[in-house]
């Protein structure tokens, strides 16, 4: 039973949409990992004059870091952290807060300096039991039009969407997320394998 269980969203259409997923990475080998049809979404709203925070180092801080003015990133892997750090390196981008974070509460409460209110945008990505905790935060630090990403929604809130996994990791802090967030306007992309939200704080 285990098996069948493990196996059991292998579907033709996951093996297209996961084969469109290998294929979109390999177009865009410089975007983040988000589904991909809401990447150009993302980057129309962003301005260079603008600050954000992530939970979850990769290409996506590379990525943001080439169009913004500056950012915090939230690494809970000192390993990945120093990888990232040489990528933005290599990229000559030293507009980047890189906090690693070993633990959950430090890595949810990481860069206390950011005052409320006052973030452009924010990604909730990385440790994934602390997602619902990391949402929570950036509503509280971001300012009024400013964005906010969660990857891999479709495992956290409902919606209409073919990626496997929907609604795995419910949580009562995402129930409560999703009220705050009821009246903000929100975009929801899936690739079929997963899918990626942003909402604009009223």
């Amino acid at each position: 039973m285990r098996v069948m269980r493990s196996v059991r969203h292998l579907t033709p259409r996951y093996v297209v949409n996961r084969t469109r997923v290998f294929l979109d990475q390999k177009r865009h080998p410089d975007w983040p990992w988000l589904a991909a049809s809401i990447v150009p979404l993302i980057e129309d709203r962003l301005k260079a004059s603008d600050t954000g925070i992530e939970w979850g180092s990769g290409r996506s801080t590379v990525w943001f870091a080439s169009r913004v003015r500056s950012m915090t990133t939230v690494e809970h892997d000192a390993g990945w952290a120093h990888k990232v750090g040489s990528m933005l390196r290599e990229k000559n981008r030293n507009n980047v807060t890189m906090v690693v974070a070993t633990g959950p509460e430090e890595y949810v409460n990481a860069a206390t300096e950011i005052p409320a209110s006052s973030l452009d945008f924010a990604l909730v990505d990385g440790m994934w039991w602390e997602r619902d905790k990391c949402a929570h935060r950036a509503i509280a630090l971001l300012r009024p039009g400013g964005m906010l990403i969660v990857d891999n929604v479709h495992a956290f809130l409902p919606g209409q969407t073919y990626a496997p996994g929907a609604m795995t990791s419910d949580t009562p802090l995402w129930r409560e997320f999703e009220a705050k967030v009821r009246n903000w306007a929100c975009v929801r992309k899936s690739n079929g394998v997963w899918d990626t939200a942003f909402w604009i704080r009223s």
